[in-house]
């Protein structure tokens, strides 16, 4: 039901945001605590890499969101959205890429 969700997170900074936006915010975030709770780490950006035509990616367009001892980082985030027919709060995740087998 769109209308308990949207009570829920109305006014809520995050909320007025785009989802380009929030998603920024959230990886910027995160990636500063990734940092804080793991002060010995090397976190460093991303290297962009080549698209499958060859031609460089952006920066934006890495595979990855950032590198911490040479492990690549990508940072998720979901949705609470309510679900009347349960009754209850379900997590909404979109546009995840899994691994290729």
């Amino acid at each position: 039901d769109v209308g308990v969700t949207h009570d829920a997170y109305r006014g809520k900074f995050l909320a007025q945001l785009s989802s380009v936006r929030r998603g920024t915010v959230l990886q910027k975030l995160a990636r500063n605590v990734c940092a804080k709770q793991n002060p010995a780490a090397a976190v460093a950006d991303p290297i962009p890499g080549l698209c499958v035509n060859g031609s460089r990616r952006s920066p934006g367009q890495a595979e990855f969101d950032w590198m911490m001892d040479g492990r690549r980082v990508e940072c998720k985030s979901a949705q609470l959205c309510w679900y009347p027919l349960g009754n209850t709060w379900i997590v909404q995740f979109r546009n995840i890429k899994l691994p290729l087998p």
